[in-house]
């Protein structure tokens, strides 16, 4: 292993991210004295302090000085004091990615790659091959319900990992395994265009290892595009022109039912407990990676009847008669339409506190914004999280309610982020939901939100 070789003192720069974290959780397991630095407290910094890190709030040079490596992300400015100091000692530097790719290198690679899905995706094989007996080491960029974590500790020989393309980070993995859920045009702050991203993701997959599989989706035009170019791996999707399809869908608020096909040949029936056509496709991906990894159908069957899903995906943090209250990451069109398609199986009405994400996203897909809140009873939009971003003159949230307003939504309004809470008090609606939405802290404000009303609806 390039980067650990020879290394026992392990430095993260920004250790509360959920990629970070995992990672750091992974190396104390294997026995490395791990220390790390973040902004603020969080559930995860607290999980790795009880497991034996020891981490500090705020960005400080002093905190690398015993490293014998040092691990960043594509959140940490290249000036940050702890990457300026380590610089200074001489003491070796690298992306998390790198370090990912470093400790998967010891065994085979399944990895999940795409725009939508990669979590639940990647969630759902690490449920399949832990109750499978597989024990693989699991890294998953949010929490998995069934594990209660974000990082399955298993062996050094086999590994399923989360992908990610927003960085071009992809391109440090050569996987045994790839999953390709779909492709759209996303993180174009990084990507000049959709074609940027078409060509690095044909890099990627002409990267897999030759006597590995790509199991991709059949319902992605631009993924299908892109395996034109690689004959001989396997497909899924919702119709006979893929390998591995779904047939007789039948969606309701409990979950999902359908037949499943290989080949034109029945497989058997299928039930999850996850709302929404896009869990379909998602296990749909993990039934397809359980034949050609070589695992029966019944069996696949099983786990993901079992599986309870990812956190902030559609997570229900209250259900009352009263008020359903509802955690999701959602910060594409796609993700946010797809979202409101799955809570419509309800049957309640649906209002949406939706938090941009970037301003970079917030001005390249401002139109496609329009069209994915049609399904929302009302939309309340509150300030763009920047993610580290500078502010761009011009780019606010009401780029999005202009699109909103524009595509005929008659309940739209914007809410600054300190006013959510008492806004939605004010203006409640008996039996609705209230799905707080974006990749940013909104989910703070749901949990604030919820522990409000509990101590309200006691009196």
């Amino acid at each position: 292993m390039r980067f650990l070789e020879g290394k026992k003192r392990v430095h993260f720069v920004g250790i509360g991210g959920v990629g970070m974290s995992a990672l750091a959780k992974t190396l104390l397991y294997w026995g490395y004295s791990v220390t790390g630095s973040d902004l603020k407290e969080n559930k995860w910094v607290h999980s790795l302090r009880s497991g034996g890190a020891k981490i500090s709030l705020g960005h400080n040079g002093a905190t690398v000085r015993n490293a014998d490596l040092v691990v960043y992300s594509s959140a940490i400015c290249r000036d940050n004091p702890e990457l300026s100091e380590a610089k200074r000692r001489g003491i070796p530097a690298c992306h998390r990615a790198e370090l990912l790719s470093d400790l998967v290198s010891t065994g085979v690679l399944v990895a999940v790659s795409g725009t939508h899905g990669k979590t639940t995706t990647t969630s759902m094989i690490s449920q399949l091959l832990s109750t499978q007996g597989y024990n693989p080491t699991c890294f998953v960029g949010g929490r998995m319900v069934n594990a209660e974590d974000n990082v399955i500790r298993g062996c050094r020989e086999l590994f399923v990992a989360e992908i990610d393309e927003s960085d071009r980070s992809q391109s440090n993995f050569h996987p045994d395994y790839l999953v390709l859920t779909n492709i759209e045009a996303e993180h174009l702050d990084v990507y000049s265009d959709l074609n940027d991203i078409k060509r690095a993701f044909s890099s990627y997959v002409g990267s897999a290892k030759a006597c590995g599989k790509v199991i991709f989706s059949a319902e992605c035009p631009n993924v299908c595009e892109i395996m034109k170019n690689f004959p001989g791996h396997v497909s899924f999707g919702l119709s006979p022109k893929a390998d591995y399809y779904a047939g007789d869908i039948s969606l309701s608020s409990r979950g999902a039912k359908f037949s499943v096909y290989h080949d034109s040949k029945f497989l058997g029936l299928m039930e999850l407990r996850l709302l929404g056509l896009h869990n379909v496709l998602n296990s749909l991906a993990t039934v397809a990676f359980a034949g050609v990894f070589g695992i029966n159908f019944e069996a696949a069957r099983e786990a993901l009847y079992q599986f309870r899903g990812v956190g902030r995906r559609l997570e229900i943090k209250l259900d009352s008669d009263d008020l359903m209250v509802i955690d999701d990451y959602a910060h594409h069109p796609t993700e946010i339409k797809a979202g409101l398609e799955a809570l419509g199986l309800l049957a309640r009405p649906v209002t949406v506190v939706f938090q941009p994400h970037r301003f970079s996203r917030t001005l390249r897909l401002a139109r496609e914004f329009g069209p994915a809140f049609r399904k929302a009873g009302r939309v309340i939009l509150t300030d763009i999280y920047s993610a580290g971003e500078k502010p761009e003159a011009g780019v606010s949230s009401d780029l999005i309610y202009k699109v909103v307003k524009e595509d005929g939504h008659p309940d739209v309004c914007f809410v600054g982020r300190s006013g959510i809470i008492d806004y939605l008090k004010h203006n409640a609606r008996r039996g609705e939901i209230i799905a707080f939405v974006g990749a940013g802290d909104i989910s703070e404000l749901a949990n604030e939100y919820v522990s409000q009303y509990q101590s309200f609806a006691q009196v």
